[in-house]
C-alpha cells in the first residue's frame, strides 16, 4: 500500500462502514471454499449474502452451516441474479464474490482503506491469481500498476487504457469493490 494512504482502524467497528459480500451462486464445486474465504476476512463489519440459483440443494445445505450468512433461493440467472442480490444488500460498499473465486483474508480491509481515501472514488480493484484445482497459484493477472498493491487512477485513464489496449485489465467482478450507494443510484 502506498505510504501516503491512511489505514482504517479495524478495532473501531462502530466507525467502519458496512461491506456487503455478495455471492451469486450456481456451481457448488468450489462454493464452500469461496464462502469460507468471505467469512475469514479480517474486516469486522460485514454482511454476507448468498443468492442461490443452483439446480440442486448443495449450496443451500452448505449455507445452513453458517448462521451469519443471509441466504435466498433465487430462480433468476446471470445479470438478474446480480441485480437482485445488489438490491438485497445494505452495505456502504459492495464486494462481489463468485462461487469459484477466493478472497485473501485482508482483501476487504485493504479495498475499503483504498476507496475511503477519496470521496469521488466509486470503485477499486485488485490483482488476481489464477489458481488450479489444488488451490495452488499459477498466474497473476490484471492490475494497473504491478509494482503497487494499491493504485489510485482516474476514470479517464482507465477508459483510455482499456480501449487503447483492447484489454480488460480490471478483471472479474470478484476483483472489485464498489461504492454501494453509487451502484444503487446508477442501476444501468
Amino acid at each position: 500500500m502506498n505510504d501516503q494512504t491512511a489505514n482504517i482502524n479495524l478495532a473501531d467497528t462502530n466507525s467502519l462502514p458496512l461491506v456487503s459480500i455478495l455471492i451469486p451462486s450456481y456451481k457448488p464445486r468450489w462454493f464452500k471454499e469461496a464462502l469460507d474465504s468471505a467469512i475469514a476476512q479480517d474486516y469486522p463489519h460485514l454482511e454476507i449474502i448468498v443468492y442461490d440459483n443452483c439446480p440442486t440443494e448443495e449450496i443451500c445445505q452448505i449455507c445452513t452451516q453458517y448462521p451469519q450468512v443471509r441466504y435466498w433461493r433465487n430462480p433468476n440467472t446471470r445479470l438478474q441474479n446480480l441485480i437482485d442480490i445488489t438490491k438485497a444488500s445494505k452495505g456502504r460498499y459492495i464486494k462481489f464474490l463468485f462461487d469459484d473465486d477466493l478472497l485473501e483474508p485482508e482483501c476487504v480491509s485493504q479495498m475499503v482503506n483504498a476507496i475511503m481515501q477519496d470521496s469521488n472514488v466509486c470503485m477499486v480493484f485488485s490483482h488476481s491469481w489464477i489458481i488450479d484445482e489444488n488451490g495452488k497459484r499459477k498466474l497473476q493477472r490484471r492490475g494497473f500498476d504491478p509494482q503497487e498493491k494499491i493504485t489510485i487512477v482516474d476514470g479517464d485513464s482507465i477508459c483510455k487504457r482499456i480501449t487503447g489496449n483492447c484489454a480488460n485489465f480490471i478483471g472479474e467482478f470478484s476483483s472489485i469493490l464498489l461504492d454501494g450507494e453509487w451502484l444503487r443510484s446508477n442501476p444501468d
